[in-house]
């Protein structure tokens, strides 16, 4: 019976084995390309040129003249990656895999670092807060009625499911505790939930910080699912990356093993069949991962209507109370001779003390009216809270921000044709990257489609003619070649404008099955969600910068005139190389660097120019919206976290979106 076979008893260390595994792939490759390019050049020489083997013109002469001997390197070097190949194939030491506590410190690290970026985004947040201004101890009672847990089945038949209050005192980390980590927060608009919800971030962080096994919470705005309705695990995942800068592998990594505590923020902030079915889509979440905390936050009314359909499975439903008259009034009275005319409005205006119920309304109240005299105020309830906006708007424009620059009527034109195009696309969170071109009004999205082809085409065949016929010489071809070439471009934006991988605003269904059923059409055969991946690859270095401003522009704009640089050199090095001219490889070179820098990014940066151009000249936004954008939260107008903006409120948002355009 013949003896198995063993593998060698010696080993070689790891470190040679991989070093000659790259090392006979490049021997191979440099000997290869020797042995082909050498010999199929000199070849085809002989056989097309009337100049002999090797032209006497050609910038490699003194090279090639020399072509045996690179015939013979080229086959030593095939023949010396032979035995390097089979040593990399040598059986090296049992790897000693990373012991458990080098991979739990590193993940403790990262742990550490991304507390540190949450604590930093919830401070930034509280501080925005116009709540913060007037934050007054506020009830809490609970309400059973508008939750599906064991509770409420059991006693379905029992009258027991009334609102009853909590005990006084109890804050929003107790009323956590007592849930069983499943908290459902609601409240009337401008009641502060967001505010409670922050507090609970800032203090379920403290817990995190103590405590390495307890998971990481984190605030997720709930309006963005509405634009897929996936499944909430992958929408999370999806969130950390856009909104915190998190990797996907990271997150998939904690959700996996429990360590996230999402905090839902904004459950009323889109449609209503949107939210039955992200009711459904949480609680599927849930049962799935039952032993994952859970907050949801919501308004009152718009839950509670959603609730005849679909109910949250949590522990326990709170609902914040309102200010009392007396709570307001200590408040004003606690501010002092600056508030004085605002207190005695107060205690004088019946429909004031009903609007001043809530901290939001307070707050607003008292920056607004801080010191400043006060004119009539409207009876009737829409009408005084129409004039309190306006004042405010009015009071923060005029004293905070760059009032030169922008001046009240154009903060309120451009801000509430921003409130109206966020609403429409049902966000609560706004960055120039948002942009497309259907933010653009009918007239200016047909100029800016003609316009930006056919000036780029221009602009573009004007540098192919000169570089490809010469600057007198056909120069129609010229401008024809890059006309083409530009329009390619513009057609190439338009499929990917429509595509819904990529695309942040909505899209209806029929929109999203035309993209890839006109894909198949066009080219049978082929499949439509390869060419969405391809280009989600293409784009990686646009996503990766997201979470700064301007990325558009200056980030697209950086990167297409790097692949320029690079490949525009490469190119015109090698093309002088073969064929000796230097103007020849000058103008090769500018054509190859111009075609990847278009690749690259500049097509972006301009296509990006031109749509913000248009915007500006329609009137409905800065040219400069990082610059303005930083202004009004200056004005704390909006407020800014992790390189996005967002209202300062959604009553807030509501107002700039009722202005007339």
């Amino acid at each position: 019976m013949p003896e198995p076979e063993h593998m060698p008893s010696r080993t070689l260390p790891s470190w040679l084995v991989r070093f000659c595994g790259r090392t006979w792939r490049i021997i191979a490759g440099v000997g290869t390309t020797l042995l082909l390019g050498v010999g199929l050049n000199i070849v085809a020489t002989w056989l097309t040129s009337s100049k002999g083997i090797i032209p006497a013109d050609s910038p490699w002469g003194r090279l090639f003249a020399q072509w045996p001997w690179l015939l013979l390197i080229g086959c030593c070097l095939v023949l010396l990656a032979f035995p390097i190949w089979l040593i990399s194939r040598w059986p090296t030491p049992p790897a000693v895999s990373p012991s458990p506590s080098t991979e739990q410190v590193m993940l403790a690290q990262t742990r550490q670092r991304v507390l540190a970026r949450l604590r930093r985004t919830y401070k930034e947040l509280l501080a925005q807060s116009l709540q913060g201004h007037a934050w007054i101890d506020l009830g809490l009672t609970e309400k059973p009625d508008v939750l599906r847990n064991a509770t409420t089945l059991l006693l379905r038949s029992i009258d027991h499911q009334s609102e009853r209050p909590l005990p006084a005192g109890t804050g929003i980390l107790e009323a956590f505790d007592l849930a069983e980590h499943e908290l459902l927060i609601l409240g009337e608009p401008g009641a502060g939930k967001s505010t409670f919800l922050l507090s609970l971030a800032e203090q379920l962080l403290a817990r995190a910080e103590a405590d390495p096994s307890y998971p990481l919470p984190l605030l997720l705005p709930l309006a963005s699912w509405a634009e897929k309705r996936s499944p909430l695990q992958p929408w999370i995942t999806e969130q950390l990356r856009q909104i915190y800068g998190l990797p996907v592998s990271l997150g998939e990594h904690w959700q996996e093993r429990d360590q996230l505590l999402p905090l839902l923020d904004g459950l009323d902030e889109m449609e209503p069949s949107a939210r039955i079915s992200c009711i459904e889509a949480i609680n599927a979440y849930h049962l799935e991962r039952p032993a994952v905390p859970l907050v949801v936050c919501s308004r009152l009314a718009d839950y509670e209507y959603a609730s005849a359909k679909r109910r949250l499975v949590l522990g326990r439903a709170i609902v914040v109370q309102p200010l009392s008259v007396a709570q307001a009034d200590a408040a004003l009275a606690e501010g002092g001779q600056p508030f004085s005319t605002l207190r005695t409005a107060f205690q004088n205006h019946p429909t004031l003390q009903e609007l001043a119920s809530t901290p939001l309304m307070l707050s607003i109240l008292m920056l607004t009216y801080r010191q400043v005299p006060i004119g009539d105020l409207p009876a009737e309830e829409s009408q005084l809270h129409q004039q309190i906006w306006q004042d405010y708007v009015r009071h923060m424009v005029q004293s905070r921000g760059d009032t030169a620059r922008y001046p009240l009527a154009t903060t309120q034109r451009w801000l509430g044709w921003l409130a109206r195009e966020m609403r429409q696309r049902n966000q609560s969170l706004f960055s120039m990257r948002h942009l497309r071109a259907d933010w653009l009004p009918p007239r200016e999205r047909r100029f800016y489609w003609w316009s930006y082809p056919f000036l780029g085409g221009a602009l573009l065949g004007l540098l192919y003619g000169s570089i490809l016929f010469g600057p007198t010489q056909n120069l129609q071809g010229g401008l024809l070649l890059g006309a083409a070439t530009w329009i390619l471009f513009v057609w190439y934006q338009k499929l990917y404008e429509t595509d819904p991988i990529m695309s942040l605003s909505d899209e209806s269904t029929t929109t999203r099955s035309w993209s890839a059923t006109t894909f198949r059409q066009s080219f049978p055969g082929a499949d439509a969600s390869k060419l969405r991946a391809w280009r989600m690859r293409r784009h990686q270095f646009q996503e990766q910068s997201e979470r700064g401003t301007g990325w558009s522009i200056r980030q697209a704009a950086d990167n297409g005139l790097l692949l320029m640089l690079l490949f525009g050199g490469v190119g015109g090095v090698l093309t002088w190389l073969t064929y000796g001219k230097i103007t020849t490889g000058v103008s090769l070179g500018l054509l190859f660097g111009v075609s990847f820098g278009l690749l690259g990014g500049l097509n972006t940066a301009a296509q990006q120019a031109t749509l913000r151009f248009w915007l500006w000249q329609a009137g409905n936004f800065s040219w400069d919206g990082e610059a303005f954008l930083e202004d009004a939260t200056t004005r704390i107008l909006l407020r800014r976290a992790e390189g996005e903006y967002r209202f300062t409120h959604r009553l807030l948002m509501d107002y700039f979106a009722e202005l007339e355009s």
